[in-house]
């Protein structure tokens, strides 16, 4: 056993005794090369360096030391031009130590001229990317990350990798560089060594793609590094704008629309845009928050309101175009009350110059008794306007009070007889109706009423708001019904065929023989893009159906739903590859399937035809169905709003309401009827007439006479509908629109079985 013990350790003495020897001999080459290398006998250097890695070819630091002097030989103008490419080989001899080197051993201490040969590689790079040999350009960047992990090289190589499409390689680096940069860059080193293109890249990429989240992301990394960068600007502010619309579209004024907001002014400080939407949040905010006392919630956003503008301020932001940029508080406070006044903005006006008011003079409150003060004669300093409002604003908090009562009766008296602006009617109306109320015993008041009312019907058909026109005109029939009218109809009827039908034409444009309506929309049926119109055109089509709608004699417009319209807009696109309608539309048959789509489907009316404007002729025509059951929809008085949406050859409209008209019992007493009573438009003098009154239609006798006093020849035929209020006569007379000419009219008499009658005259222009 000792004898074993001996030779082990003999044996093991010879073995340490030969590596000791081994190394030394290693050694003493690479001294002797390191010692040549410093006496710049590169040439020397190289050779051994070949005849060492000839012996053992994993010797790493040879590969180094090479490297390092072929560098130095490639700097000697006298090789420029030789056999050898001395910087090549330089390059190669780097690329194969840093390869076996994995942990980066003898990387150190060769660190100088693995960047100087980075440098030089990489100018040779830039040289091949500038010529468009993107290719070659990868090769060149990616022996300068291997070398030395230059961020730059890398990122680089991730551009010439996307600018030669090869896009699938190219995402994983720029991510990996964007990481790596912005990380550098959040702990404060790395400067100078950021790359600004894959965060450009990247940025443009997902916008494209529609996805913000991945899109916005890489878009504020890189403006922390880049806050300049156009490119980036650009991006950013396209998204939150975005981001806003799409808020806006679907009625969400919430606190989410509130920091969308913020973030664009951070990014984008003194942007008119930004502010101007800043202000549009808030000023909307408390025109809701003013409907309802008390003002405790409106006080919270006039205050952040006015925090918000001052910080603003405080920032250094300059911009005129920004009216509520101010920094006293009173001031900013009259500008509100001014921006409210100008909107005629009945609640909010009032609750500004209480704020006003009190904060100018130094009032402790404004209570009753410095309501009545002011009220008991107003000051001539005051707006007409404002003066409505308040009394109107301090009668509700004081009812009681005969004083304040009076002084509205006087004032409305003395205004009476002045000249009144356009601007002001509506308050004098307003005050006209409170007065009547106070004061029922007065026979002056309901003679100046109809006074009012006509100046206010004058004024809006000259200013072109046929929705104020047509209140205003019902609201004179319905008050004052021995009155005679016809003068203010026909006025109304031809000024809102040219305002409300002619101007809401959308036009087409002949794509591959195929008509396509220049709606706007932004979205794309193969890609289940469902997008949005523009508001000019979704507003265009809801004033189109109310052209219909009051012209016919439904007194309430209806209103444009952004949920209705977002739903049935997804129908179109669902239906648009199939082209066949369905109500019971299912994932597994349509591509595009959205629950808003199968709601708007079950509910909804669709058509094969791509312009929505011509759509709500179509449906008014209504010439295949007996019923005219989608007539009878426009026309309903129980619809309170619509909406609609087109697609690439299809059109879906949800119009269908039964929720109830605000005044059914009108509706028993006042019929509504196409074509139009009054005056009505030759253009639109369908093949079937229709009359609709909600009381029994059976057995009711209709006759129409021409201005002959001719009978004319007519059949005609009552097709219940179960849910809807009106009833409905559909009339077939025997009369040719396309022959038809201006000043033609038309006597109608319907006779129910109850002896009521009902006759009209329709006149042609």
């Amino acid at each position: 056993m000792t004898h074993c013990i001996a030779i082990f350790r003999k044996t093991l003495c010879l073995f340490v005794f030969f590596t000791a020897y081994t190394l030394s001999a290693q050694d003493a080459a690479l001294l002797g090369a390191k010692k040549a290398f410093n006496q710049k006998n590169y040439s020397k250097v190289v050779k051994m360096g070949e005849s060492a890695l000839k012996k053992d070819k994993n010797a790493v630091e040879w590969y180094y030391l090479k490297a390092s002097a072929e560098y130095m030989m490639s700097k000697n103008p006298n090789n420029v031009g030789g056999k050898i490419n001395y910087f090549k080989e330089a390059v190669k001899d780097a690329v194969r130590g840093r390869e076996k080197d994995k942990e980066g051993q003898f990387f150190a201490e060769y660190e100088e001229y693995f960047n100087a040969i980075v440098d030089l590689n990489n100018k040779e790079a830039i040289s091949n990317y500038g010529q468009k040999r993107y290719s070659k350009a990868v090769q060149l960047y990616k022996m300068s990350f291997d070398l030395t992990g230059d961020t730059m090289a890398l990122g680089m190589m991730g551009v010439c990798y996307w600018l030669d499409h090869h896009i699938a390689e190219a995402l994983p680096i720029l991510k990996q560089v964007t990481a790596w940069n912005y990380d550098a860059f959040s702990d404060g080193s790395g400067d100078g060594t950021y790359i600004r293109e894959p965060f450009e890249l990247l940025s443009n990429f997902y916008l494209e793609k529609n996805y913000f989240d991945t899109a916005k992301r890489y878009t504020e990394m890189g403006l922390q590094i880049f806050p300049m960068n156009r490119i980036l600007l650009a991006n950013e502010k396209k998204m939150i704008k975005s981001q806003l619309i799409g808020l806006s579209r679907i009625g969400a004024l919430n606190n989410k629309y509130k920091e969308v907001i913020k973030s664009g002014l951070k990014f984008f400080p003194g942007d008119t845009y930004f502010l101007v939407q800043q202000n549009y949040y808030y000023l909307t905010k408390l025109m809701r928050a003013t409907q309802a006392k008390p003002y405790d919630s409106a006080d919270a956003f006039t205050n952040e309101f006015y925090a918000e503008k001052k910080a603003i301020i405080a920032s250094g932001v300059v911009n005129g175009d920004d009216e509520f940029l101010i920094k006293d508080n009173t001031k900013f406070i009259f500008q509100c009350l001014d921006y409210f006044l100008r909107t005629n903005t009945q609640r909010t006006a009032p609750y500004f110059f209480r704020l006003w008011y009190t904060k100018e003079y130094k009032f402790a409150e404004f209570d009753e008794k410095l309501s009545e003060k002011l009220l008991k004669n107003p000051p001539d300093n005051i707006s007409h306007r404002l003066i409505s409002m308040l009394y109107s604003d301090v009668l509700e908090d004081y009812p009681w009070n005969k004083i304040i009562k009076k002084g509205r009766l006087d004032y409305f008296n003395a205004r009476l007889k002045k000249t009144v602006k356009k601007g002001e009617l509506p308050g004098l109306l307003a005050m006209n109706d409170a007065v009547i109320k106070d004061f029922p015993l007065d026979k002056t008041l309901k003679p100046a009423l109809q006074v009012v009312l006509g100046k206010c019907l004058d004024s809006s058909i000259s200013s072109l708001d046929m929705y104020d026109a047509w209140h205003y005109y019902y609201r004179l029939k319905m008050d004052f019904p021995a009155l005679n009218i016809d003068a203010y109809q026909k006025r109304l009827a031809i000024t809102d065929f040219e305002e409300r039908y002619a101007k809401t034409r959308v036009y087409s444009t002949t794509v591959k023989s195929k008509k396509v309506a220049n709606t706007g929309w932004d979205g794309n049926s193969l890609d289940c893009k469902f997008g949005y119109m523009p508001d000019s055109t979704q507003y265009s089509v809801i004033n189109r159906l109310n052209y219909y709608r009051q012209n016919a004699g439904v007194v309430i417009p209806l209103n444009l739903s952004r949920e209705k319209s977002r739903k049935c807009q997804e129908a179109a696109v669902m239906f648009m590859p199939k082209g066949i309608f369905t109500r019971e539309p299912a994932e597994a048959t349509h591509t595009c399937y959205t629950k808003g789509a199968a709601e708007a489907a079950k509910i909804g009316q669709c058509i094969l035809e791509n312009n929505p404007a011509l759509c709500a002729t179509i449906f008014m025509d209504d010439n295949k169905s007996d019923e005219i059951i989608n007539r009878r929809t426009i026309l309903n008085p129980e619809a309170k709003d619509a909406g609609f949406g087109s697609a690439e050859n299809n059109s879906v409209f949800w119009m269908l309401d039964l929720s109830g008209a605000q005044d059914s019992v009108y509706y028993q007493t006042h019929f509504v009827a196409w074509p139009a009573p009054g005056y009505s438009p030759k253009m639109l003098l369908f093949k079937k007439w229709s009359f609709s009154i909600a009381a029994d239609l059976k057995d009711a006798v209709v006759t129409i006479k021409n201005k002959a006093a001719e009978e004319i020849a007519l059949s005609y035929a009552e097709y219940p509908v179960n849910g809807m209020l009106l009833h409905t006569l559909v009339l077939y007379p025997e009369i040719n629109p396309k022959t038809a000419i201006a000043g033609d009219f038309y006597d109608v008499t319907v006779a129910l079985k109850d002896k009521k009658k009902y006759t009209y005259r329709v006149t042609l222009f």
